[in-house]
């Protein structure tokens, strides 16, 4: 029979690969059992003031945003008003573009 030792091989290969895979684990559960006693730092000390300042820069972007999302919703509307107008006038007037007159 042809092709056992092409298996044997594969399956060597295969062992072998698995033998890397376990000494090159980024990571173990173990790890991250002592996570907890290290103390955080918060660095940043946010005043009132600049909360509320950063509480309206978010309101404005987001209504500059909704004017851009409807400018572009009644643009899109438009455009597609224009396009289904074409055709209906293509296929029921008989107005024909002829694209090759000089």
């Amino acid at each position: 029979m042809a092709g056992e030792g092409s298996m044997m091989h594969a399956i060597k290969t295969i062992q072998n690969n698995k033998a890397l895979l376990k000494d090159k684990r980024r990571s173990s559960w173990k790890n991250y059992l002592g996570v907890k006693d290290v103390p955080t730092i918060d660095h940043i000390k946010a005043s009132p003031e600049l909360l509320a300042q950063i509480r309206e820069n978010c309101k404005k972007e987001k209504k500059k945003s909704i004017k851009e999302n409807i400018l572009y919703f009644v643009l899109t509307l438009f455009t597609i008003a224009i396009i289904f107008y074409l055709i209906y006038q293509y296929i029921f007037n008989d107005i024909h573009i002829d694209v090759y007159e000089q």
